[in-house]
């Protein structure tokens, strides 16, 4: 009988599953935002029901994605480029699935589009809600050289001192960042995931001063790129952790070392 007991009583092995907003019938996000909403107070706007409390529409929803374009004078497909989406990712063919289910914007989506325009989640909430006058416009930047990392390698892309160079170069509008020497490389593969992945942009300045702990982009004599965080300069050598490996340390040596830039700024 004591043996029953004993089994009976067992502490409890299994462990909880992680939770996944996934398996949610619409993203975590809504109801987030609908707090924000409620606990605001704000006075009715047009489309809130009086005497009860504010509903969040997948339309509205998608308005705001619609109307945070429209104040960064983009459209939707060029937010979602900027934020190194892909640029279908806020089509209006893609808010209703075939079967007509209506599909909202992802939180990555989300958080990456108000990284990438340097939006608090306060104005999101505000344009959702409807609004689009703000006492802080956007600051506007001159647009600057954009190439990608794949290209960055050819000698013909930049001069002695990486700066761009020849007519290979695109541009690019990118918030907060007037400095006209910088220019933005775009990953096309993954360099140190899951920080530095494909579709990322880095805004790099090579006019920039570079010490010990600031992320470098470093090109070779024979058009390797190196990216990591410089540890290390002397006269002869520099030591770079590259992204791409755990502290995976590697020595250049001066003398095989065409240009290096500083990494000023992540989109991720």
């Amino acid at each position: 009988m004591f043996e029953d007991y004993q089994e009976f009583h067992k502490p409890c092995t299994l462990r909880p599953r992680p939770f996944d907003a996934n398996v949610l019938g619409e993203p975590i996000l809504a109801y987030f935002l609908i707090i924000r909403l409620i606990a605001q107070q704000r006075p009715l706007s047009p489309g809130r029901k009086k005497g009860g409390r504010h509903m969040l529409s997948h339309e509205q929803v998608w308005q705001g994605i619609d109307r945070l374009a429209l104040r960064n004078q983009m459209s939707p497909s060029g937010l979602a480029k900027r934020a190194g989406l892909d640029p279908t990712t806020f089509n209006k063919s893609k808010r209703i699935t075939k079967e007509g289910k209506l599909r909202w914007p992802s939180t990555e989506s989300v958080a990456k589009v108000l990284d990438a325009t340097r939006t608090p989640m306060r104005d999101f909430v505000r344009l959702i809600d409807g609004e689009t006058d703000f006492d802080q416009p956007v600051v506007r930047s001159p647009r600057l050289r954009f190439t990608r990392l794949g290209a960055l390698g050819e000698a013909a892309s930049t001069d002695a001192a990486g700066f761009p160079s020849g007519n290979g170069w695109e541009e690019i509008d990118v918030p907060l960042i007037d400095e006209p020497n910088c220019y933005v490389i775009e990953l096309d593969r993954d360099v140190g995931p899951p920080t530095y992945r494909s579709g990322d942009l880095l805004v790099v300045s090579p006019a920039s001063g570079i010490r010990r702990g600031d992320r470098v982009v470093a090109r070779l004599s024979e058009g390797d790129l190196v990216l990591g965080t410089m540890l290390r300069r002397t006269t002869s050598r520099i030591t770079i952790a590259r992204f791409d490996g755990a502290d995976q340390e590697q020595g250049i040596e001066v003398a095989d070392l065409v240009w290096m830039v500083r990494i000023v700024w992540v989109s991720q």
